[in-house]
């Protein structure tokens, strides 16, 4: 599978709360390579977009790059309504509404932007099946798929049917009965979904990364840090089947720093961090 190559710039101070070492970053340090650089694309390398153009330092060929730790990561979910009619979008986002207040916190984060991994699309049909007067009965399917960023890849679908019973004072007393029903089951479809997807399909981890330590006394190097930096950015790029990968944070004054990869477990048998390891451990300038 291959697939195009995203390159975003987040904004440092919007995701330096979320990271793992919140707090701890060098604050007002200039170090070339912001917070919330963020690459998507489906397939492998071998290029990786430009961060930003630093000069680069020789190392001490003893000195490498070393991961320390990975730590498992929610996906970032979108969920998007559709619908034909203006009684259809309203019944769509109505149910997208419901469905992000049913997901608990342990499912998925919902996320409001383009910066998602997986996006459920929940697309509405309403059919009026008994009408008199101001009284409607009203039938609906309600058609939902779960996709990847790109939208290449859909990892499920289903069709929900919401029958009504009886007849309701006005039509959108209707609409929202079936709003209501339709969630629910939207709701845990997409529980189940997220639940094999995590545990099968799509792994989301954040990595923290030790840059070359500095001999003691000496004070850290911040365009050094730039390029090492980069450096595992450009590396990450050469994995096979990666999403994406963002850098979330970094600590200038520890030299660390944290990229957030999301990725296809089955391409990683032996897990994402030994392949990362092996990978990062090689960063040379």
């Amino acid at each position: 599978m291959k697939n195009n190559f995203n390159c975003q710039l987040w904004t440092a101070a919007a995701i330096a709360a979320a990271t793992m070492f919140a707090g701890c970053f060098g604050a007002g340090v200039q170090s070339g390579v912001e917070v919330g650089t963020t690459n998507n694309y489906f397939g492998s390398g071998p290029t990786a977009s430009e961060v930003a153009d630093q000069p680069v330092q020789p190392l001490p060929k003893t000195e490498k790059v070393i991961l320390l730790q990975d730590q498992r990561d929610l996906l970032r979910l979108s969920i998007k309504s559709e619908g034909n009619s203006a009684d259809e979008k309203e019944l769509a986002a109505g149910i997208a509404q419901r469905t992000k207040g049913a997901l608990s916190a342990d499912d998925a984060k919902i996320v409001t932007d383009d910066k998602f991994d997986v996006r459920t699309v929940i697309r509405p049909k309403l059919t009026i099946v008994d009408q008199d007067g101001d009284y409607y009965r009203m039938n609906s399917t309600v058609e939902i798929e779960i996709k990847s960023f790109d939208g290449r890849r859909v990892f499920g679908t289903n069709k929900i049917d919401v029958v009504s019973q009886r007849r309701v004072l006005g039509k959108n007393a209707a609409i929202s009965r079936i709003e209501e029903a339709a969630a629910d089951k939207v709701a845990e479809w997409c529980r189940q979904q997220l639940k094999q997807i995590t545990n099968s399909e799509v792994g989301a981890t954040v990595l923290s990364i030790q840059l070359p330590t500095v001999p003691e006394g000496e004070a850290r190097n911040s365009q050094e840090d730039a390029a090492n930096i980069k450096a595992v950015g450009n590396s990450l790029a050469k994995l096979p089947n990666l999403i994406s990968y963002e850098l979330i944070g970094q600590d200038l004054q520890a030299g660390t720093c944290q990229y957030r990869v999301v990725y296809f477990i089955s391409a990683y048998p032996n897990g994402i961090s030994n392949e990362v390891g092996a990978l990062i451990g090689t960063v040379k300038q």
